[in-house]
């Protein structure tokens, strides 16, 4: 992959761009699947009414998925 992958670990994939979301979106589901993150692209898995203890691993795991998703996202697509 060229100089603009970012690294995930050992798994390189190319930033998001215009031309290539698909592909993009395909591996970024398999990055937080490894991860146990694939449940965060549902808006719907937020606790609504979880303990305190339960809603902070909830934003733990929303900001450690959002954060592959970000690094891994062009200028543009932010």
């Amino acid at each position: 992959m060229d100089g603009g992958a970012a690294g995930m670990g050992r798994v390189k994939i190319d930033k998001l761009m215009e031309t290539n979301s698909h592909e993009w979106r395909q591996r970024i589901k398999m990055v937080l699947a490894v991860r146990d993150l694939d449940d965060m692209l549902d808006e719907n898995g937020k606790p609504a009414d979880a303990k305190d203890r339960e809603l902070a691993l909830w934003k733990r795991r929303d900001t450690n998925a959002s954060s592959i998703i970000g690094l891994t996202s062009g200028s543009e697509q932010l």
